[in-house]
């Protein structure tokens, strides 16, 4: 949380999210079209996914709770943080629960090739309507949606 001050919320939103997406990507090509080395492509895997989730919850994922107490106007602040937590926490909930099923349907690898994919458009998502909330004050943010 201390690099927040040094490079703003928005680029190591884009950063995280960018790298694990590539990470994702990276383990899901991996474990689909190179299997003839098995001991390289174990470690290869592992520190591409270990990258991943270390990235990930050292920017993306606190950052996004510092973001929705940022963007909301203070007089609905209460019931839109609390709509936006508990559809978060229901969007985790089927992707845990239904994880398995996809993951058979469309192999194990390619999982993670689908996750990283989707992470890359959510970045380029991120590019054009994410505002950089740092040292901003709400009317700034809130002119940045209008």
């Amino acid at each position: 949380m201390f690099l927040i001050s040094k490079l703003g919320k928005r680029f190591l939103t884009l950063s995280t999210l960018l790298i694990s997406s590539i990470c994702y990507i990276m383990v899901g090509l991996i474990g689909v079209y190179w299997t003839n080395s098995k001991p390289l492509t174990a470690w290869l895997v592992l520190i591409f996914f270990l990258t991943a989730i270390f990235l990930a919850s050292f920017g993306l994922m606190p950052i996004a709770w510092i973001l929705l107490s940022e963007i909301f106007p203070m007089k609905s602040r209460n019931i839109t943080c609390s709509a936006g937590t508990a559809y978060s926490y229901l969007l985790i909930f089927f992707m845990i629960k239904y994880y398995l099923d996809f993951s058979k349907f469309v192999n194990f690898y390619n999982t993670f090739t689908i996750f990283g994919i989707s992470g890359l458009f959510g970045a380029v998502y991120f590019y054009f309507y994410l505002p950089e909330t740092e040292n901003k004050t709400l009317q700034d943010i809130s002119a940045f949606f209008k």
